[in-house]
């Protein structure tokens, strides 16, 4: 697995096979767990489930699969920096093994280093959401570090040459890479850039994407809090938060406020035709619950949305007709769209 990894994120770097693969020297020995350390700054720590179980599985049928390694480059480190492979080399540890199978890699430097950690925790899809979106905003990173051309107002015209760059914007290389959509990676860049160290909150009750997405809306000083509740084993949720709704209620005073007598019918006017239930919203429910309606309504892949909202519809079947065909197409092509649609650093739709 960690082949593909190294040949999905090395396409055109250096000397490459016929399918576009960068060449690195390598050699496979056995190498003493004494000469490995592990970077303090991984994005991810081991579960002590998976070691127990590659520690099993190590016991029946011994090691199949070679961890990762290559020089260590700082001054006192061990003569090994593990590239992949923690929790095999975790499952080593454990059985007091002194050395394991190990490809020894060269040439590679940090990026190469950090991308091939990233790419092999993004294929076995077994991230959370917020680990997710921690890997997706430091692999965007990375990226354009490598083709700063490709960035959104970036001069695609290549250095040496004065060519134009053929490289793709992050999200289209992501995704054809990957394997996900284009309005997934864009969602899962988003929530990493918008939300400070967001791989602290794995495993706590905001590590859900619709939770993330709410809580990449808010401003810095607003999601701070929650995020110390969250990581202190509070459940909380950004979707439901006082500031949200005071947020959604200002921007409803704004508007109206800014509009005057006919702006105001034609506002309503627009509404009615894109939202044919608005209709019916407006005689029994205040300008606040409308606007809030209106912004579920416009908001992707957020079926959770409409729980806090749903009490004061149930009764209408018009209505629930409308939300229960939001809910079964959370994904649909239209969202897909329009996350196509955006450019580079323009963040995308998320849920409220």
């Amino acid at each position: 697995m960690i082949d593909e990894a190294l040949s999905i994120r090395s396409r055109g770097a250096g000397p490459t096979t016929a399918k576009g693969a960068a060449m690195f020297e390598s050699n496979t020995e056995d190498v003493a767990l004494s000469d490995i350390s592990v970077s303090p700054d991984r994005l991810r720590s081991p579960q002590p489930k998976v070691v127990d179980e590659i520690a099993e599985s190590f016991e029946k049928v011994g090691q199949l699969q070679p961890i990762v390694v290559r020089a260590a480059a700082g001054p006192g480190e061990a003569v090994y920096r593990l590239i992949s492979g923690r929790h095999r080399l975790e499952a080593a540890r454990k059985l007091g093994w002194d050395s394991i199978r190990a490809q020894v890699l060269e040439g590679f430097d940090d990026d190469h280093a950090r991308l091939a950690e990233i790419d092999e925790n993004l294929i076995r899809g077994e991230l959370s959401a917020a680990e997710t979106a921690a890997h997706q905003a430091e692999r965007k990173a990375i990226y354009l570090r490598t083709y700063p051309e490709t960035k959104a107002g970036g001069d695609r015209r290549s250095k040496s040459h004065g060519e134009t760059s053929k490289k793709p914007a992050y999200i289209d290389a992501a995704a054809a890479e990957i394997g996900r959509s284009r309005a997934t990676i864009a969602r899962e860049v988003n929530r990493g850039e918008k939300i400070p160290d967001v791989a602290a909150i794995a495993g706590t009750s905001l590590d859900k994407e619709g939770e993330l997405d709410a809580l990449a809306k808010l401003p810095a000083d607003q999601q701070a809090p929650l995020i110390e509740q969250a990581k202190a084993g509070e459940k909380v949720t950004a979707k439901a938060s006082k500031a949200v709704k005071a947020k959604r209620k200002e921007k409803a005073e704004e508007r109206q406020a800014q509009d005057g007598p006919q702006q105001e019918e034609e506002r309503k006017a627009g509404d009615e035709r894109t939202h044919p239930a608005i209709a019916y919203l407006r005689e029994h429910l205040s300008a606040e619950q409308i606007a809030e309606f209106v912004n579920l309504v416009e908001q992707p892949n957020c079926p959770g949305c409409w729980s806090e909202f749903g009490e004061a519809l149930a009764g209408e079947p018009e209505i629930r007709k409308l939300l229960e065909g939001r809910e079964a197409t959370p994904d649909s092509d239209d969202e897909q769209e329009q996350a196509a649609s955006l450019g580079e650093e323009e963040a995308p739709r998320v849920a409220a």
